[in-house]
Parts: C-alpha cells; sequence; structure tokens
C-alpha cells in the first residue's frame, strides 16, 4: 500500500504540485501512512522481534499448536457467523505466514488470536509480539477495505469487535461502516444466492442493522444501514438461527449433543432490537413525538425477551454444565442492562420522568457487577460497549449528587457510581482500555463524596449568592476548606461551559485534576442532544438561560441529561491507537 500511496504521488507532481492538488492529498496521506507505521510502540516492537524490515514471523512451534485449539474453539462458538478456516491456511498463518496469499485469513486468525493470548497468561510476551506485529502486517491490505467478499466481512468483523488491544469506539464505528456497505453491495436477498448463503446473508443483515443502530444511539451519530433498507429483507424465524449456540462448543469447537435453543431465541431478540433502537434514534434526533412509540415498543421488547431467555434457562438447566449456565444468566443480566441503557437514554430529557430516570441509571450500574467478563464469553456482547457506555448513567447521576445534594436518592447514586469503579477495576485485567476509563469514573466519584463529607448549611440565600460567585478551583484534584459542598451544588454547568469558551476553564474544573490530565478531557466534548438542548441565549450570557424541556441551566443534573459526551471526539483525541 506504501508503494502505491508512493508512486501516485510521484507521477501526480509531474503535473501539479499544489498543496491543494491531488498529489498534495497523496503527500497528506503518504505522510499518514508513514506516521502510522513508524509511530510509538512500532519501531519497539521490531526491536523486540530483532526485525529491521517489515515483515511476517513465524510463531514458535509449541505456541503455535495451541493457538490453533484455541483458533478452533473461537471460530466453533463464531459460528455461524465465522465460516471454517482451511486447516492448512491455519498452519501456515502460524508457521509460514508469507505462503498464505488472503491477507483477510491472517487478519481473522491473528486477530481472534491475539486477544486470547493477552489474556491467558500461559502465552510468552514474544508470541503475544508476534501475533500483534503480524496482524499489523497483514491489515496492510487495501483489498481488505475495498473488496466486498464474504470473508474480508468475516475479517472486518473480529478487527472491529474482538481485537482487544486496538478496538477502540472510534475504530469500531468505522470499520463497521465498511462491513455494512460491503454487505449491501454483495447483495443480500437475492433470488440466484445459494439457499444456506442467502439466509446467512439475511442473517448478517439483521445482526448487523442491530448494531449499526445500537451504535447510532451511542454515539448520537446517523446509522451506515438506512432504515428503509430492510424493508424488503425478511426476518429468520427463531428455528432457522439454531445453529448459533455458542456457550455450547466444546474445547475443540464443537457444539455439545443437546440441541439448546437458547442462543436462537437471544439472536432472534437481538435482530428485533433494530426496530426498537430505530424508533428511539428517530424520537431522539429526529421527531420528539414519537416518544411514546418508542417507550412501549422498548418495554414490550424487553419483558418479551427475557421472560422468553429466563424460561429458556429454566426448561434448559438440566441438560447444561454449570459453565454453560452462567453464561446463559450473563446474558440475561447483559440484555437487563442495555434495557436500563436505553430507558436512560430516551427519558434524561424529560424533566417530569427525573426520577424514573434516576431509577435506571442507578439500576443500570448496580447490575455491571454480574457483567465481569472477557471476549471469550459470548453473550456480553462487544467489550468496549460495556466499558464506555455506562458513563452516560454514571454521569447523570452525578448530576443530580451536584444538583441536590445530600439524601436518601443521591446516597443510592454514589453507591451505583463506586459500584461502577469497582466493575472498570475488576475488567482492568481483561481489557487495555478499562484502566484508563477507571481513572475518569474514580475522579468523578472523588469529587461526588465531598458533598456527603460534612452536613450541609446551603440556604436560599447562600445560594443565590454562590451563583454571583466565581466558580471554585478544584484543580489540585483535592477539596480545599474554602472550597464547599454548598459552592459545588450551586455550580453552574452552562455558565462554566460558556466560561471555558472564553477563559478556558472547564465545568467544575474536573478536568485540570492532575489525574485527568492524560485523558485530554474537555467541555468541547459533551454535545447537545439536539439542536434545542443548548439554547444560544443560554451560552450567551451564562446566566438564566434554559435547557431543552424548560428546565434551567442551574441545574447540573439537566446538563448531563441534555447532552451527550462525544466518545468518537474523545477517542480521536488521546493515544487509544493500535500499539
Amino acid at each position: 500500500m506504501e508503494n502505491d500511496i508512493s508512486q501516485t504521488k510521484d507521477s501526480l507532481q509531474q503535473f501539479d504540485s499544489s498543496d491543494k492538488s491531488p498529489s498534495g492529498t497523496l503527500a497528506v496521506l503518504d505522510e499518514e501512512y508513514s506516521s502510522f507505521w513508524q509511530g510509538p510502540g512500532l519501531n519497539e516492537m521490531a526491536a523486540e522481534l530483532g526485525l529491521r524490515e517489515k515483515r511476517f514471523v513465524a510463531i514458535d512451534k509449541e505456541q503455535a499448536a495451541a493457538l490453533i485449539k484455541v483458533f478452533y474453539l473461537i471460530q466453533g462458538r463464531g459460528r455461524p457467523y465465522l465460516t471454517p478456516t482451511p486447516p492448512a491456511i491455519l498452519r501456515d498463518a502460524l508457521s509460514s505466514p508469507d505462503n498464505v496469499h488472503e491477507k483477510a485469513y491472517l487478519v481473522l486468525i491473528y486477530g481472534a488470536l491475539l486477544t486470547e493470548a493477552c489474556l491467558d497468561a500461559k502465552y510468552s510476551q514474544t508470541t503475544r509480539t508476534q501475533l500483534r506485529w503480524n496482524l499489523r502486517l497483514a491489515i496492510d491490505d487495501a483489498r481488505l477495505l475495498l473488496e466486498p467478499s464474504d470473508l474480508n466481512i468475516q475479517a472486518l468483523m473480529i478487527l472491529a469487535f474482538h481485537v482487544q488491544e486496538v478496538t477502540t469506539p472510534s475504530l469500531s464505528w468505522m470499520v463497521f461502516s465498511t462491513i455494512c456497505r460491503m454487505l449491501q453491495a454483495l447483495g443480500i436477498d437475492l433470488r440466484n444466492l445459494e439457499p444456506e448463503v442467502r439466509e446467512r446473508r439475511i442473517m448478517l443483515f439483521w445482526t448487523f442493522n442491530a448494531i449499526d443502530k445500537n451504535l447510532a444511539v451511542i454515539f448520537g451519530r446517523p446509522p451506515a444501514l438506512h432504515n428503509s433498507t430492510g424493508a424488503n429483507v425478511p426476518t429468520l424465524p427463531v428455528h432457522k438461527l439454531m445453529a448459533y449456540r455458542p456457550h455450547q462448543v466444546g474445547k475443540d469447537g464443537t457444539p455439545n449433543s443437546f440441541q439448546s435453543t437458547y442462543g436462537a431465541h437471544f439472536l432472534y431478540f437481538l435482530h428485533r432490537s433494530s426496530e426498537v433502537l430505530t424508533e428511539i434514534w428517530s424520537c431522539l434526533f429526529e421527531d420528539s413525538s414519537k416518544f411514546d412509540s418508542a417507550r412501549e415498543k422498548l418495554d414490550e421488547w424487553h419483558q418479551k425477551m427475557i421472560s422468553t431467555l429466563e424460561a429458556c434457562l429454566v426448561a434448559e438447566q438440566p441438560f447444561l454444565d454449570e459453565e454453560e449456565q452462567t453464561s446463559m444468566r450473563l446474558g440475561i443480566q447483559y440484555q437487563q442492562f442495555q434495557y436500563y441503557y436505553y430507558t436512560v437514554l430516551l427519558i434524561r430529557s424529560r424533566p417530569a420522568l427525573q426520577e424514573a430516570c434516576i431509577s435506571s441509571a442507578q439500576q443500570a450500574l448496580f447490575s455491571l457487577e454480574d457483567l465481569v467478563s472477557d471476549s471469550s464469553e459470548v453473550y456480553n456482547g462487544v467489550i468496549w460497549v460495556l466499558l464506555y457506555c455506562p458513563f452516560t448513567p454514571f454521569f447523570i447521576l452525578f448530576g443530580q449528587i451536584i444538583s441536590t445534594g445530600s439524601n436518601s436518592s443521591s446516597r443510592q447514586s454514589l453507591k451505583a457510581m463506586e459500584s461502577m469503579s469497582s466493575f472498570l477495576q475488576q475488567m482492568e485485567s481483561r481489557h487495555p482500555q478499562a484502566a484508563k476509563l477507571r481513572t475518569i469514573a474514580v475522579t468523578f466519584v472523588q469529587y461526588a463524596q465531598q458533598i456527603f463529607a460534612r452536613p450541609s448549611t446551603t440556604t436560599p440565600e447562600r445560594v443565590h449568592a454562590a451563583r454571583t460567585e466565581s466558580t471554585p478551583s478544584l484543580s489540585s484534584g483535592v477539596m480545599t476548606a474554602d472550597t464547599t459542598p454548598d459552592a459545588l451544588l450551586t455550580l453552574n454547568p452552562l455558565q462554566a461551559h460558556n466560561t471555558h469558551q472564553q477563559h478556558s476553564q472547564p465545568l467544575l474544573d474536573l478536568f485540570n485534576d492532575p489525574a485527568m490530565q492524560d485523558l485530554s478531557m474537555d467541555m468541547d466534548f459533551w454535545l447537545p442532544n439536539n439542536d434545542a438542548a443548548f439554547q444560544s441565549d443560554a451560552l450567551s450570557d451564562g446566566m438564566g438561560g434554559t435547557l431543552a424541556g424548560g428546565r434551567t441551566n442551574n441545574d447540573a443534573y439537566g446538563f448531563f441529561a441534555d447532552s451527550n459526551f462525544d466518545w468518537l471526539s474523545w477517542d480521536s483525541m488521546t493515544d487509544m491507537t493500535m500499539q
């Protein structure tokens, strides 16, 4: 790819060398590509492996033998999304990578194995580095992103959602958008397709459609698949999804003899969620009048799904071992978290439902204690979603505490926030980004704890006086005697936002805390849910403005309820890239 870019750039420069010419654009791309390959971490990997050039390396025979068994297990759990990889290609990928001409196979194999190798202490650091290096080299093939094929889709699925070391929100979103377009280019419900291929593509479409709508709701971005795309694509009944039973796959990668229906029902309700999420996205970003319809569909979907999955668990328990039952329980708990999370997104901007929103946010965070898991689990969704999405209810509860002070509901909210911090701590050994995200959670929890540090003496007069004073400095990261809980209770979030634009003082000065310095956190990453979320008058004078729904901007809960944290932009501003 590097040579192609350079040769094209040199040819175009013969005609026009200006920065705005095609050659100028390619020059920038060439620089970015060089930076990608010579960036932090790559030189260290090359030195560790004793390499002076970019070439594949063979894996130690003993380690390779163990990895082959692991790959068959991963592939079995991924059935029917992952089709069988020829044994000869799997062996060559680990012993003679240059013999594998389809680089998508290498991305698929190295990507799947890298996460497992990083989670299992029996694999050496050298093996992990070799897999990481080979994966980087395998990705260096433009055909992977430009040529639609079933194999490329499988490889990109692994890259977008399974490779924990490189899978960030922005990478997932960008790669997954490419996957959706590839599937459309291949064709979904075409009559000339073999029945097995046709059914598999229909299954892929509805799975991708659900994931796409989920990402759109999380990021507040338009979906990659238009809402009308599935109008003429039939949904598959449960009996057509019976091949999906990943919790029953043995260590050799083959399913157990007992035919569990749990996986098929889980997948069926995942497909059905795309309709619910489409309605939620439309309500949040297009037409708020759809609120009642969206909430009704969400509640109905949740009730039917949970009752069905719980019935499957009860009926099938006598035929399953403890590990299989644990996996099924985790799947139910994950869907409970999803429901609370979607509920928070849907109702948080409605003042009349603030109490219900607080309750759902608390339940969402408390449910995390049962979701401590890694990519070897099958019913826990995408791991980064488990790490990032809880921050929405987390910030809702933080805003409530800042706004209302010490009361029974706020104390319950603080416990929920603390439980999320504990969850992220347990996830640190399972995902490379958990530690960085826990830093955010711990810092906010520490500030929230100060509200309960001593009795409040807030009076209406003190509240009014505090609102006319400057924002207290918390830049030291430690509360001082002069920074009272009363002052925290009276902070004006939108005033802080406006002040930041003029004087670079973020909300609560939280992001000046030393613990937050490496996070590149900034008020600019808080974006309104919709055009009305921040009224222009409120931003212009910083006092007395109103938020969407008639909420005053003196309400910290309202600030977090009426805005999204832009994980994509934050992600691109940090060094959470492929290392």
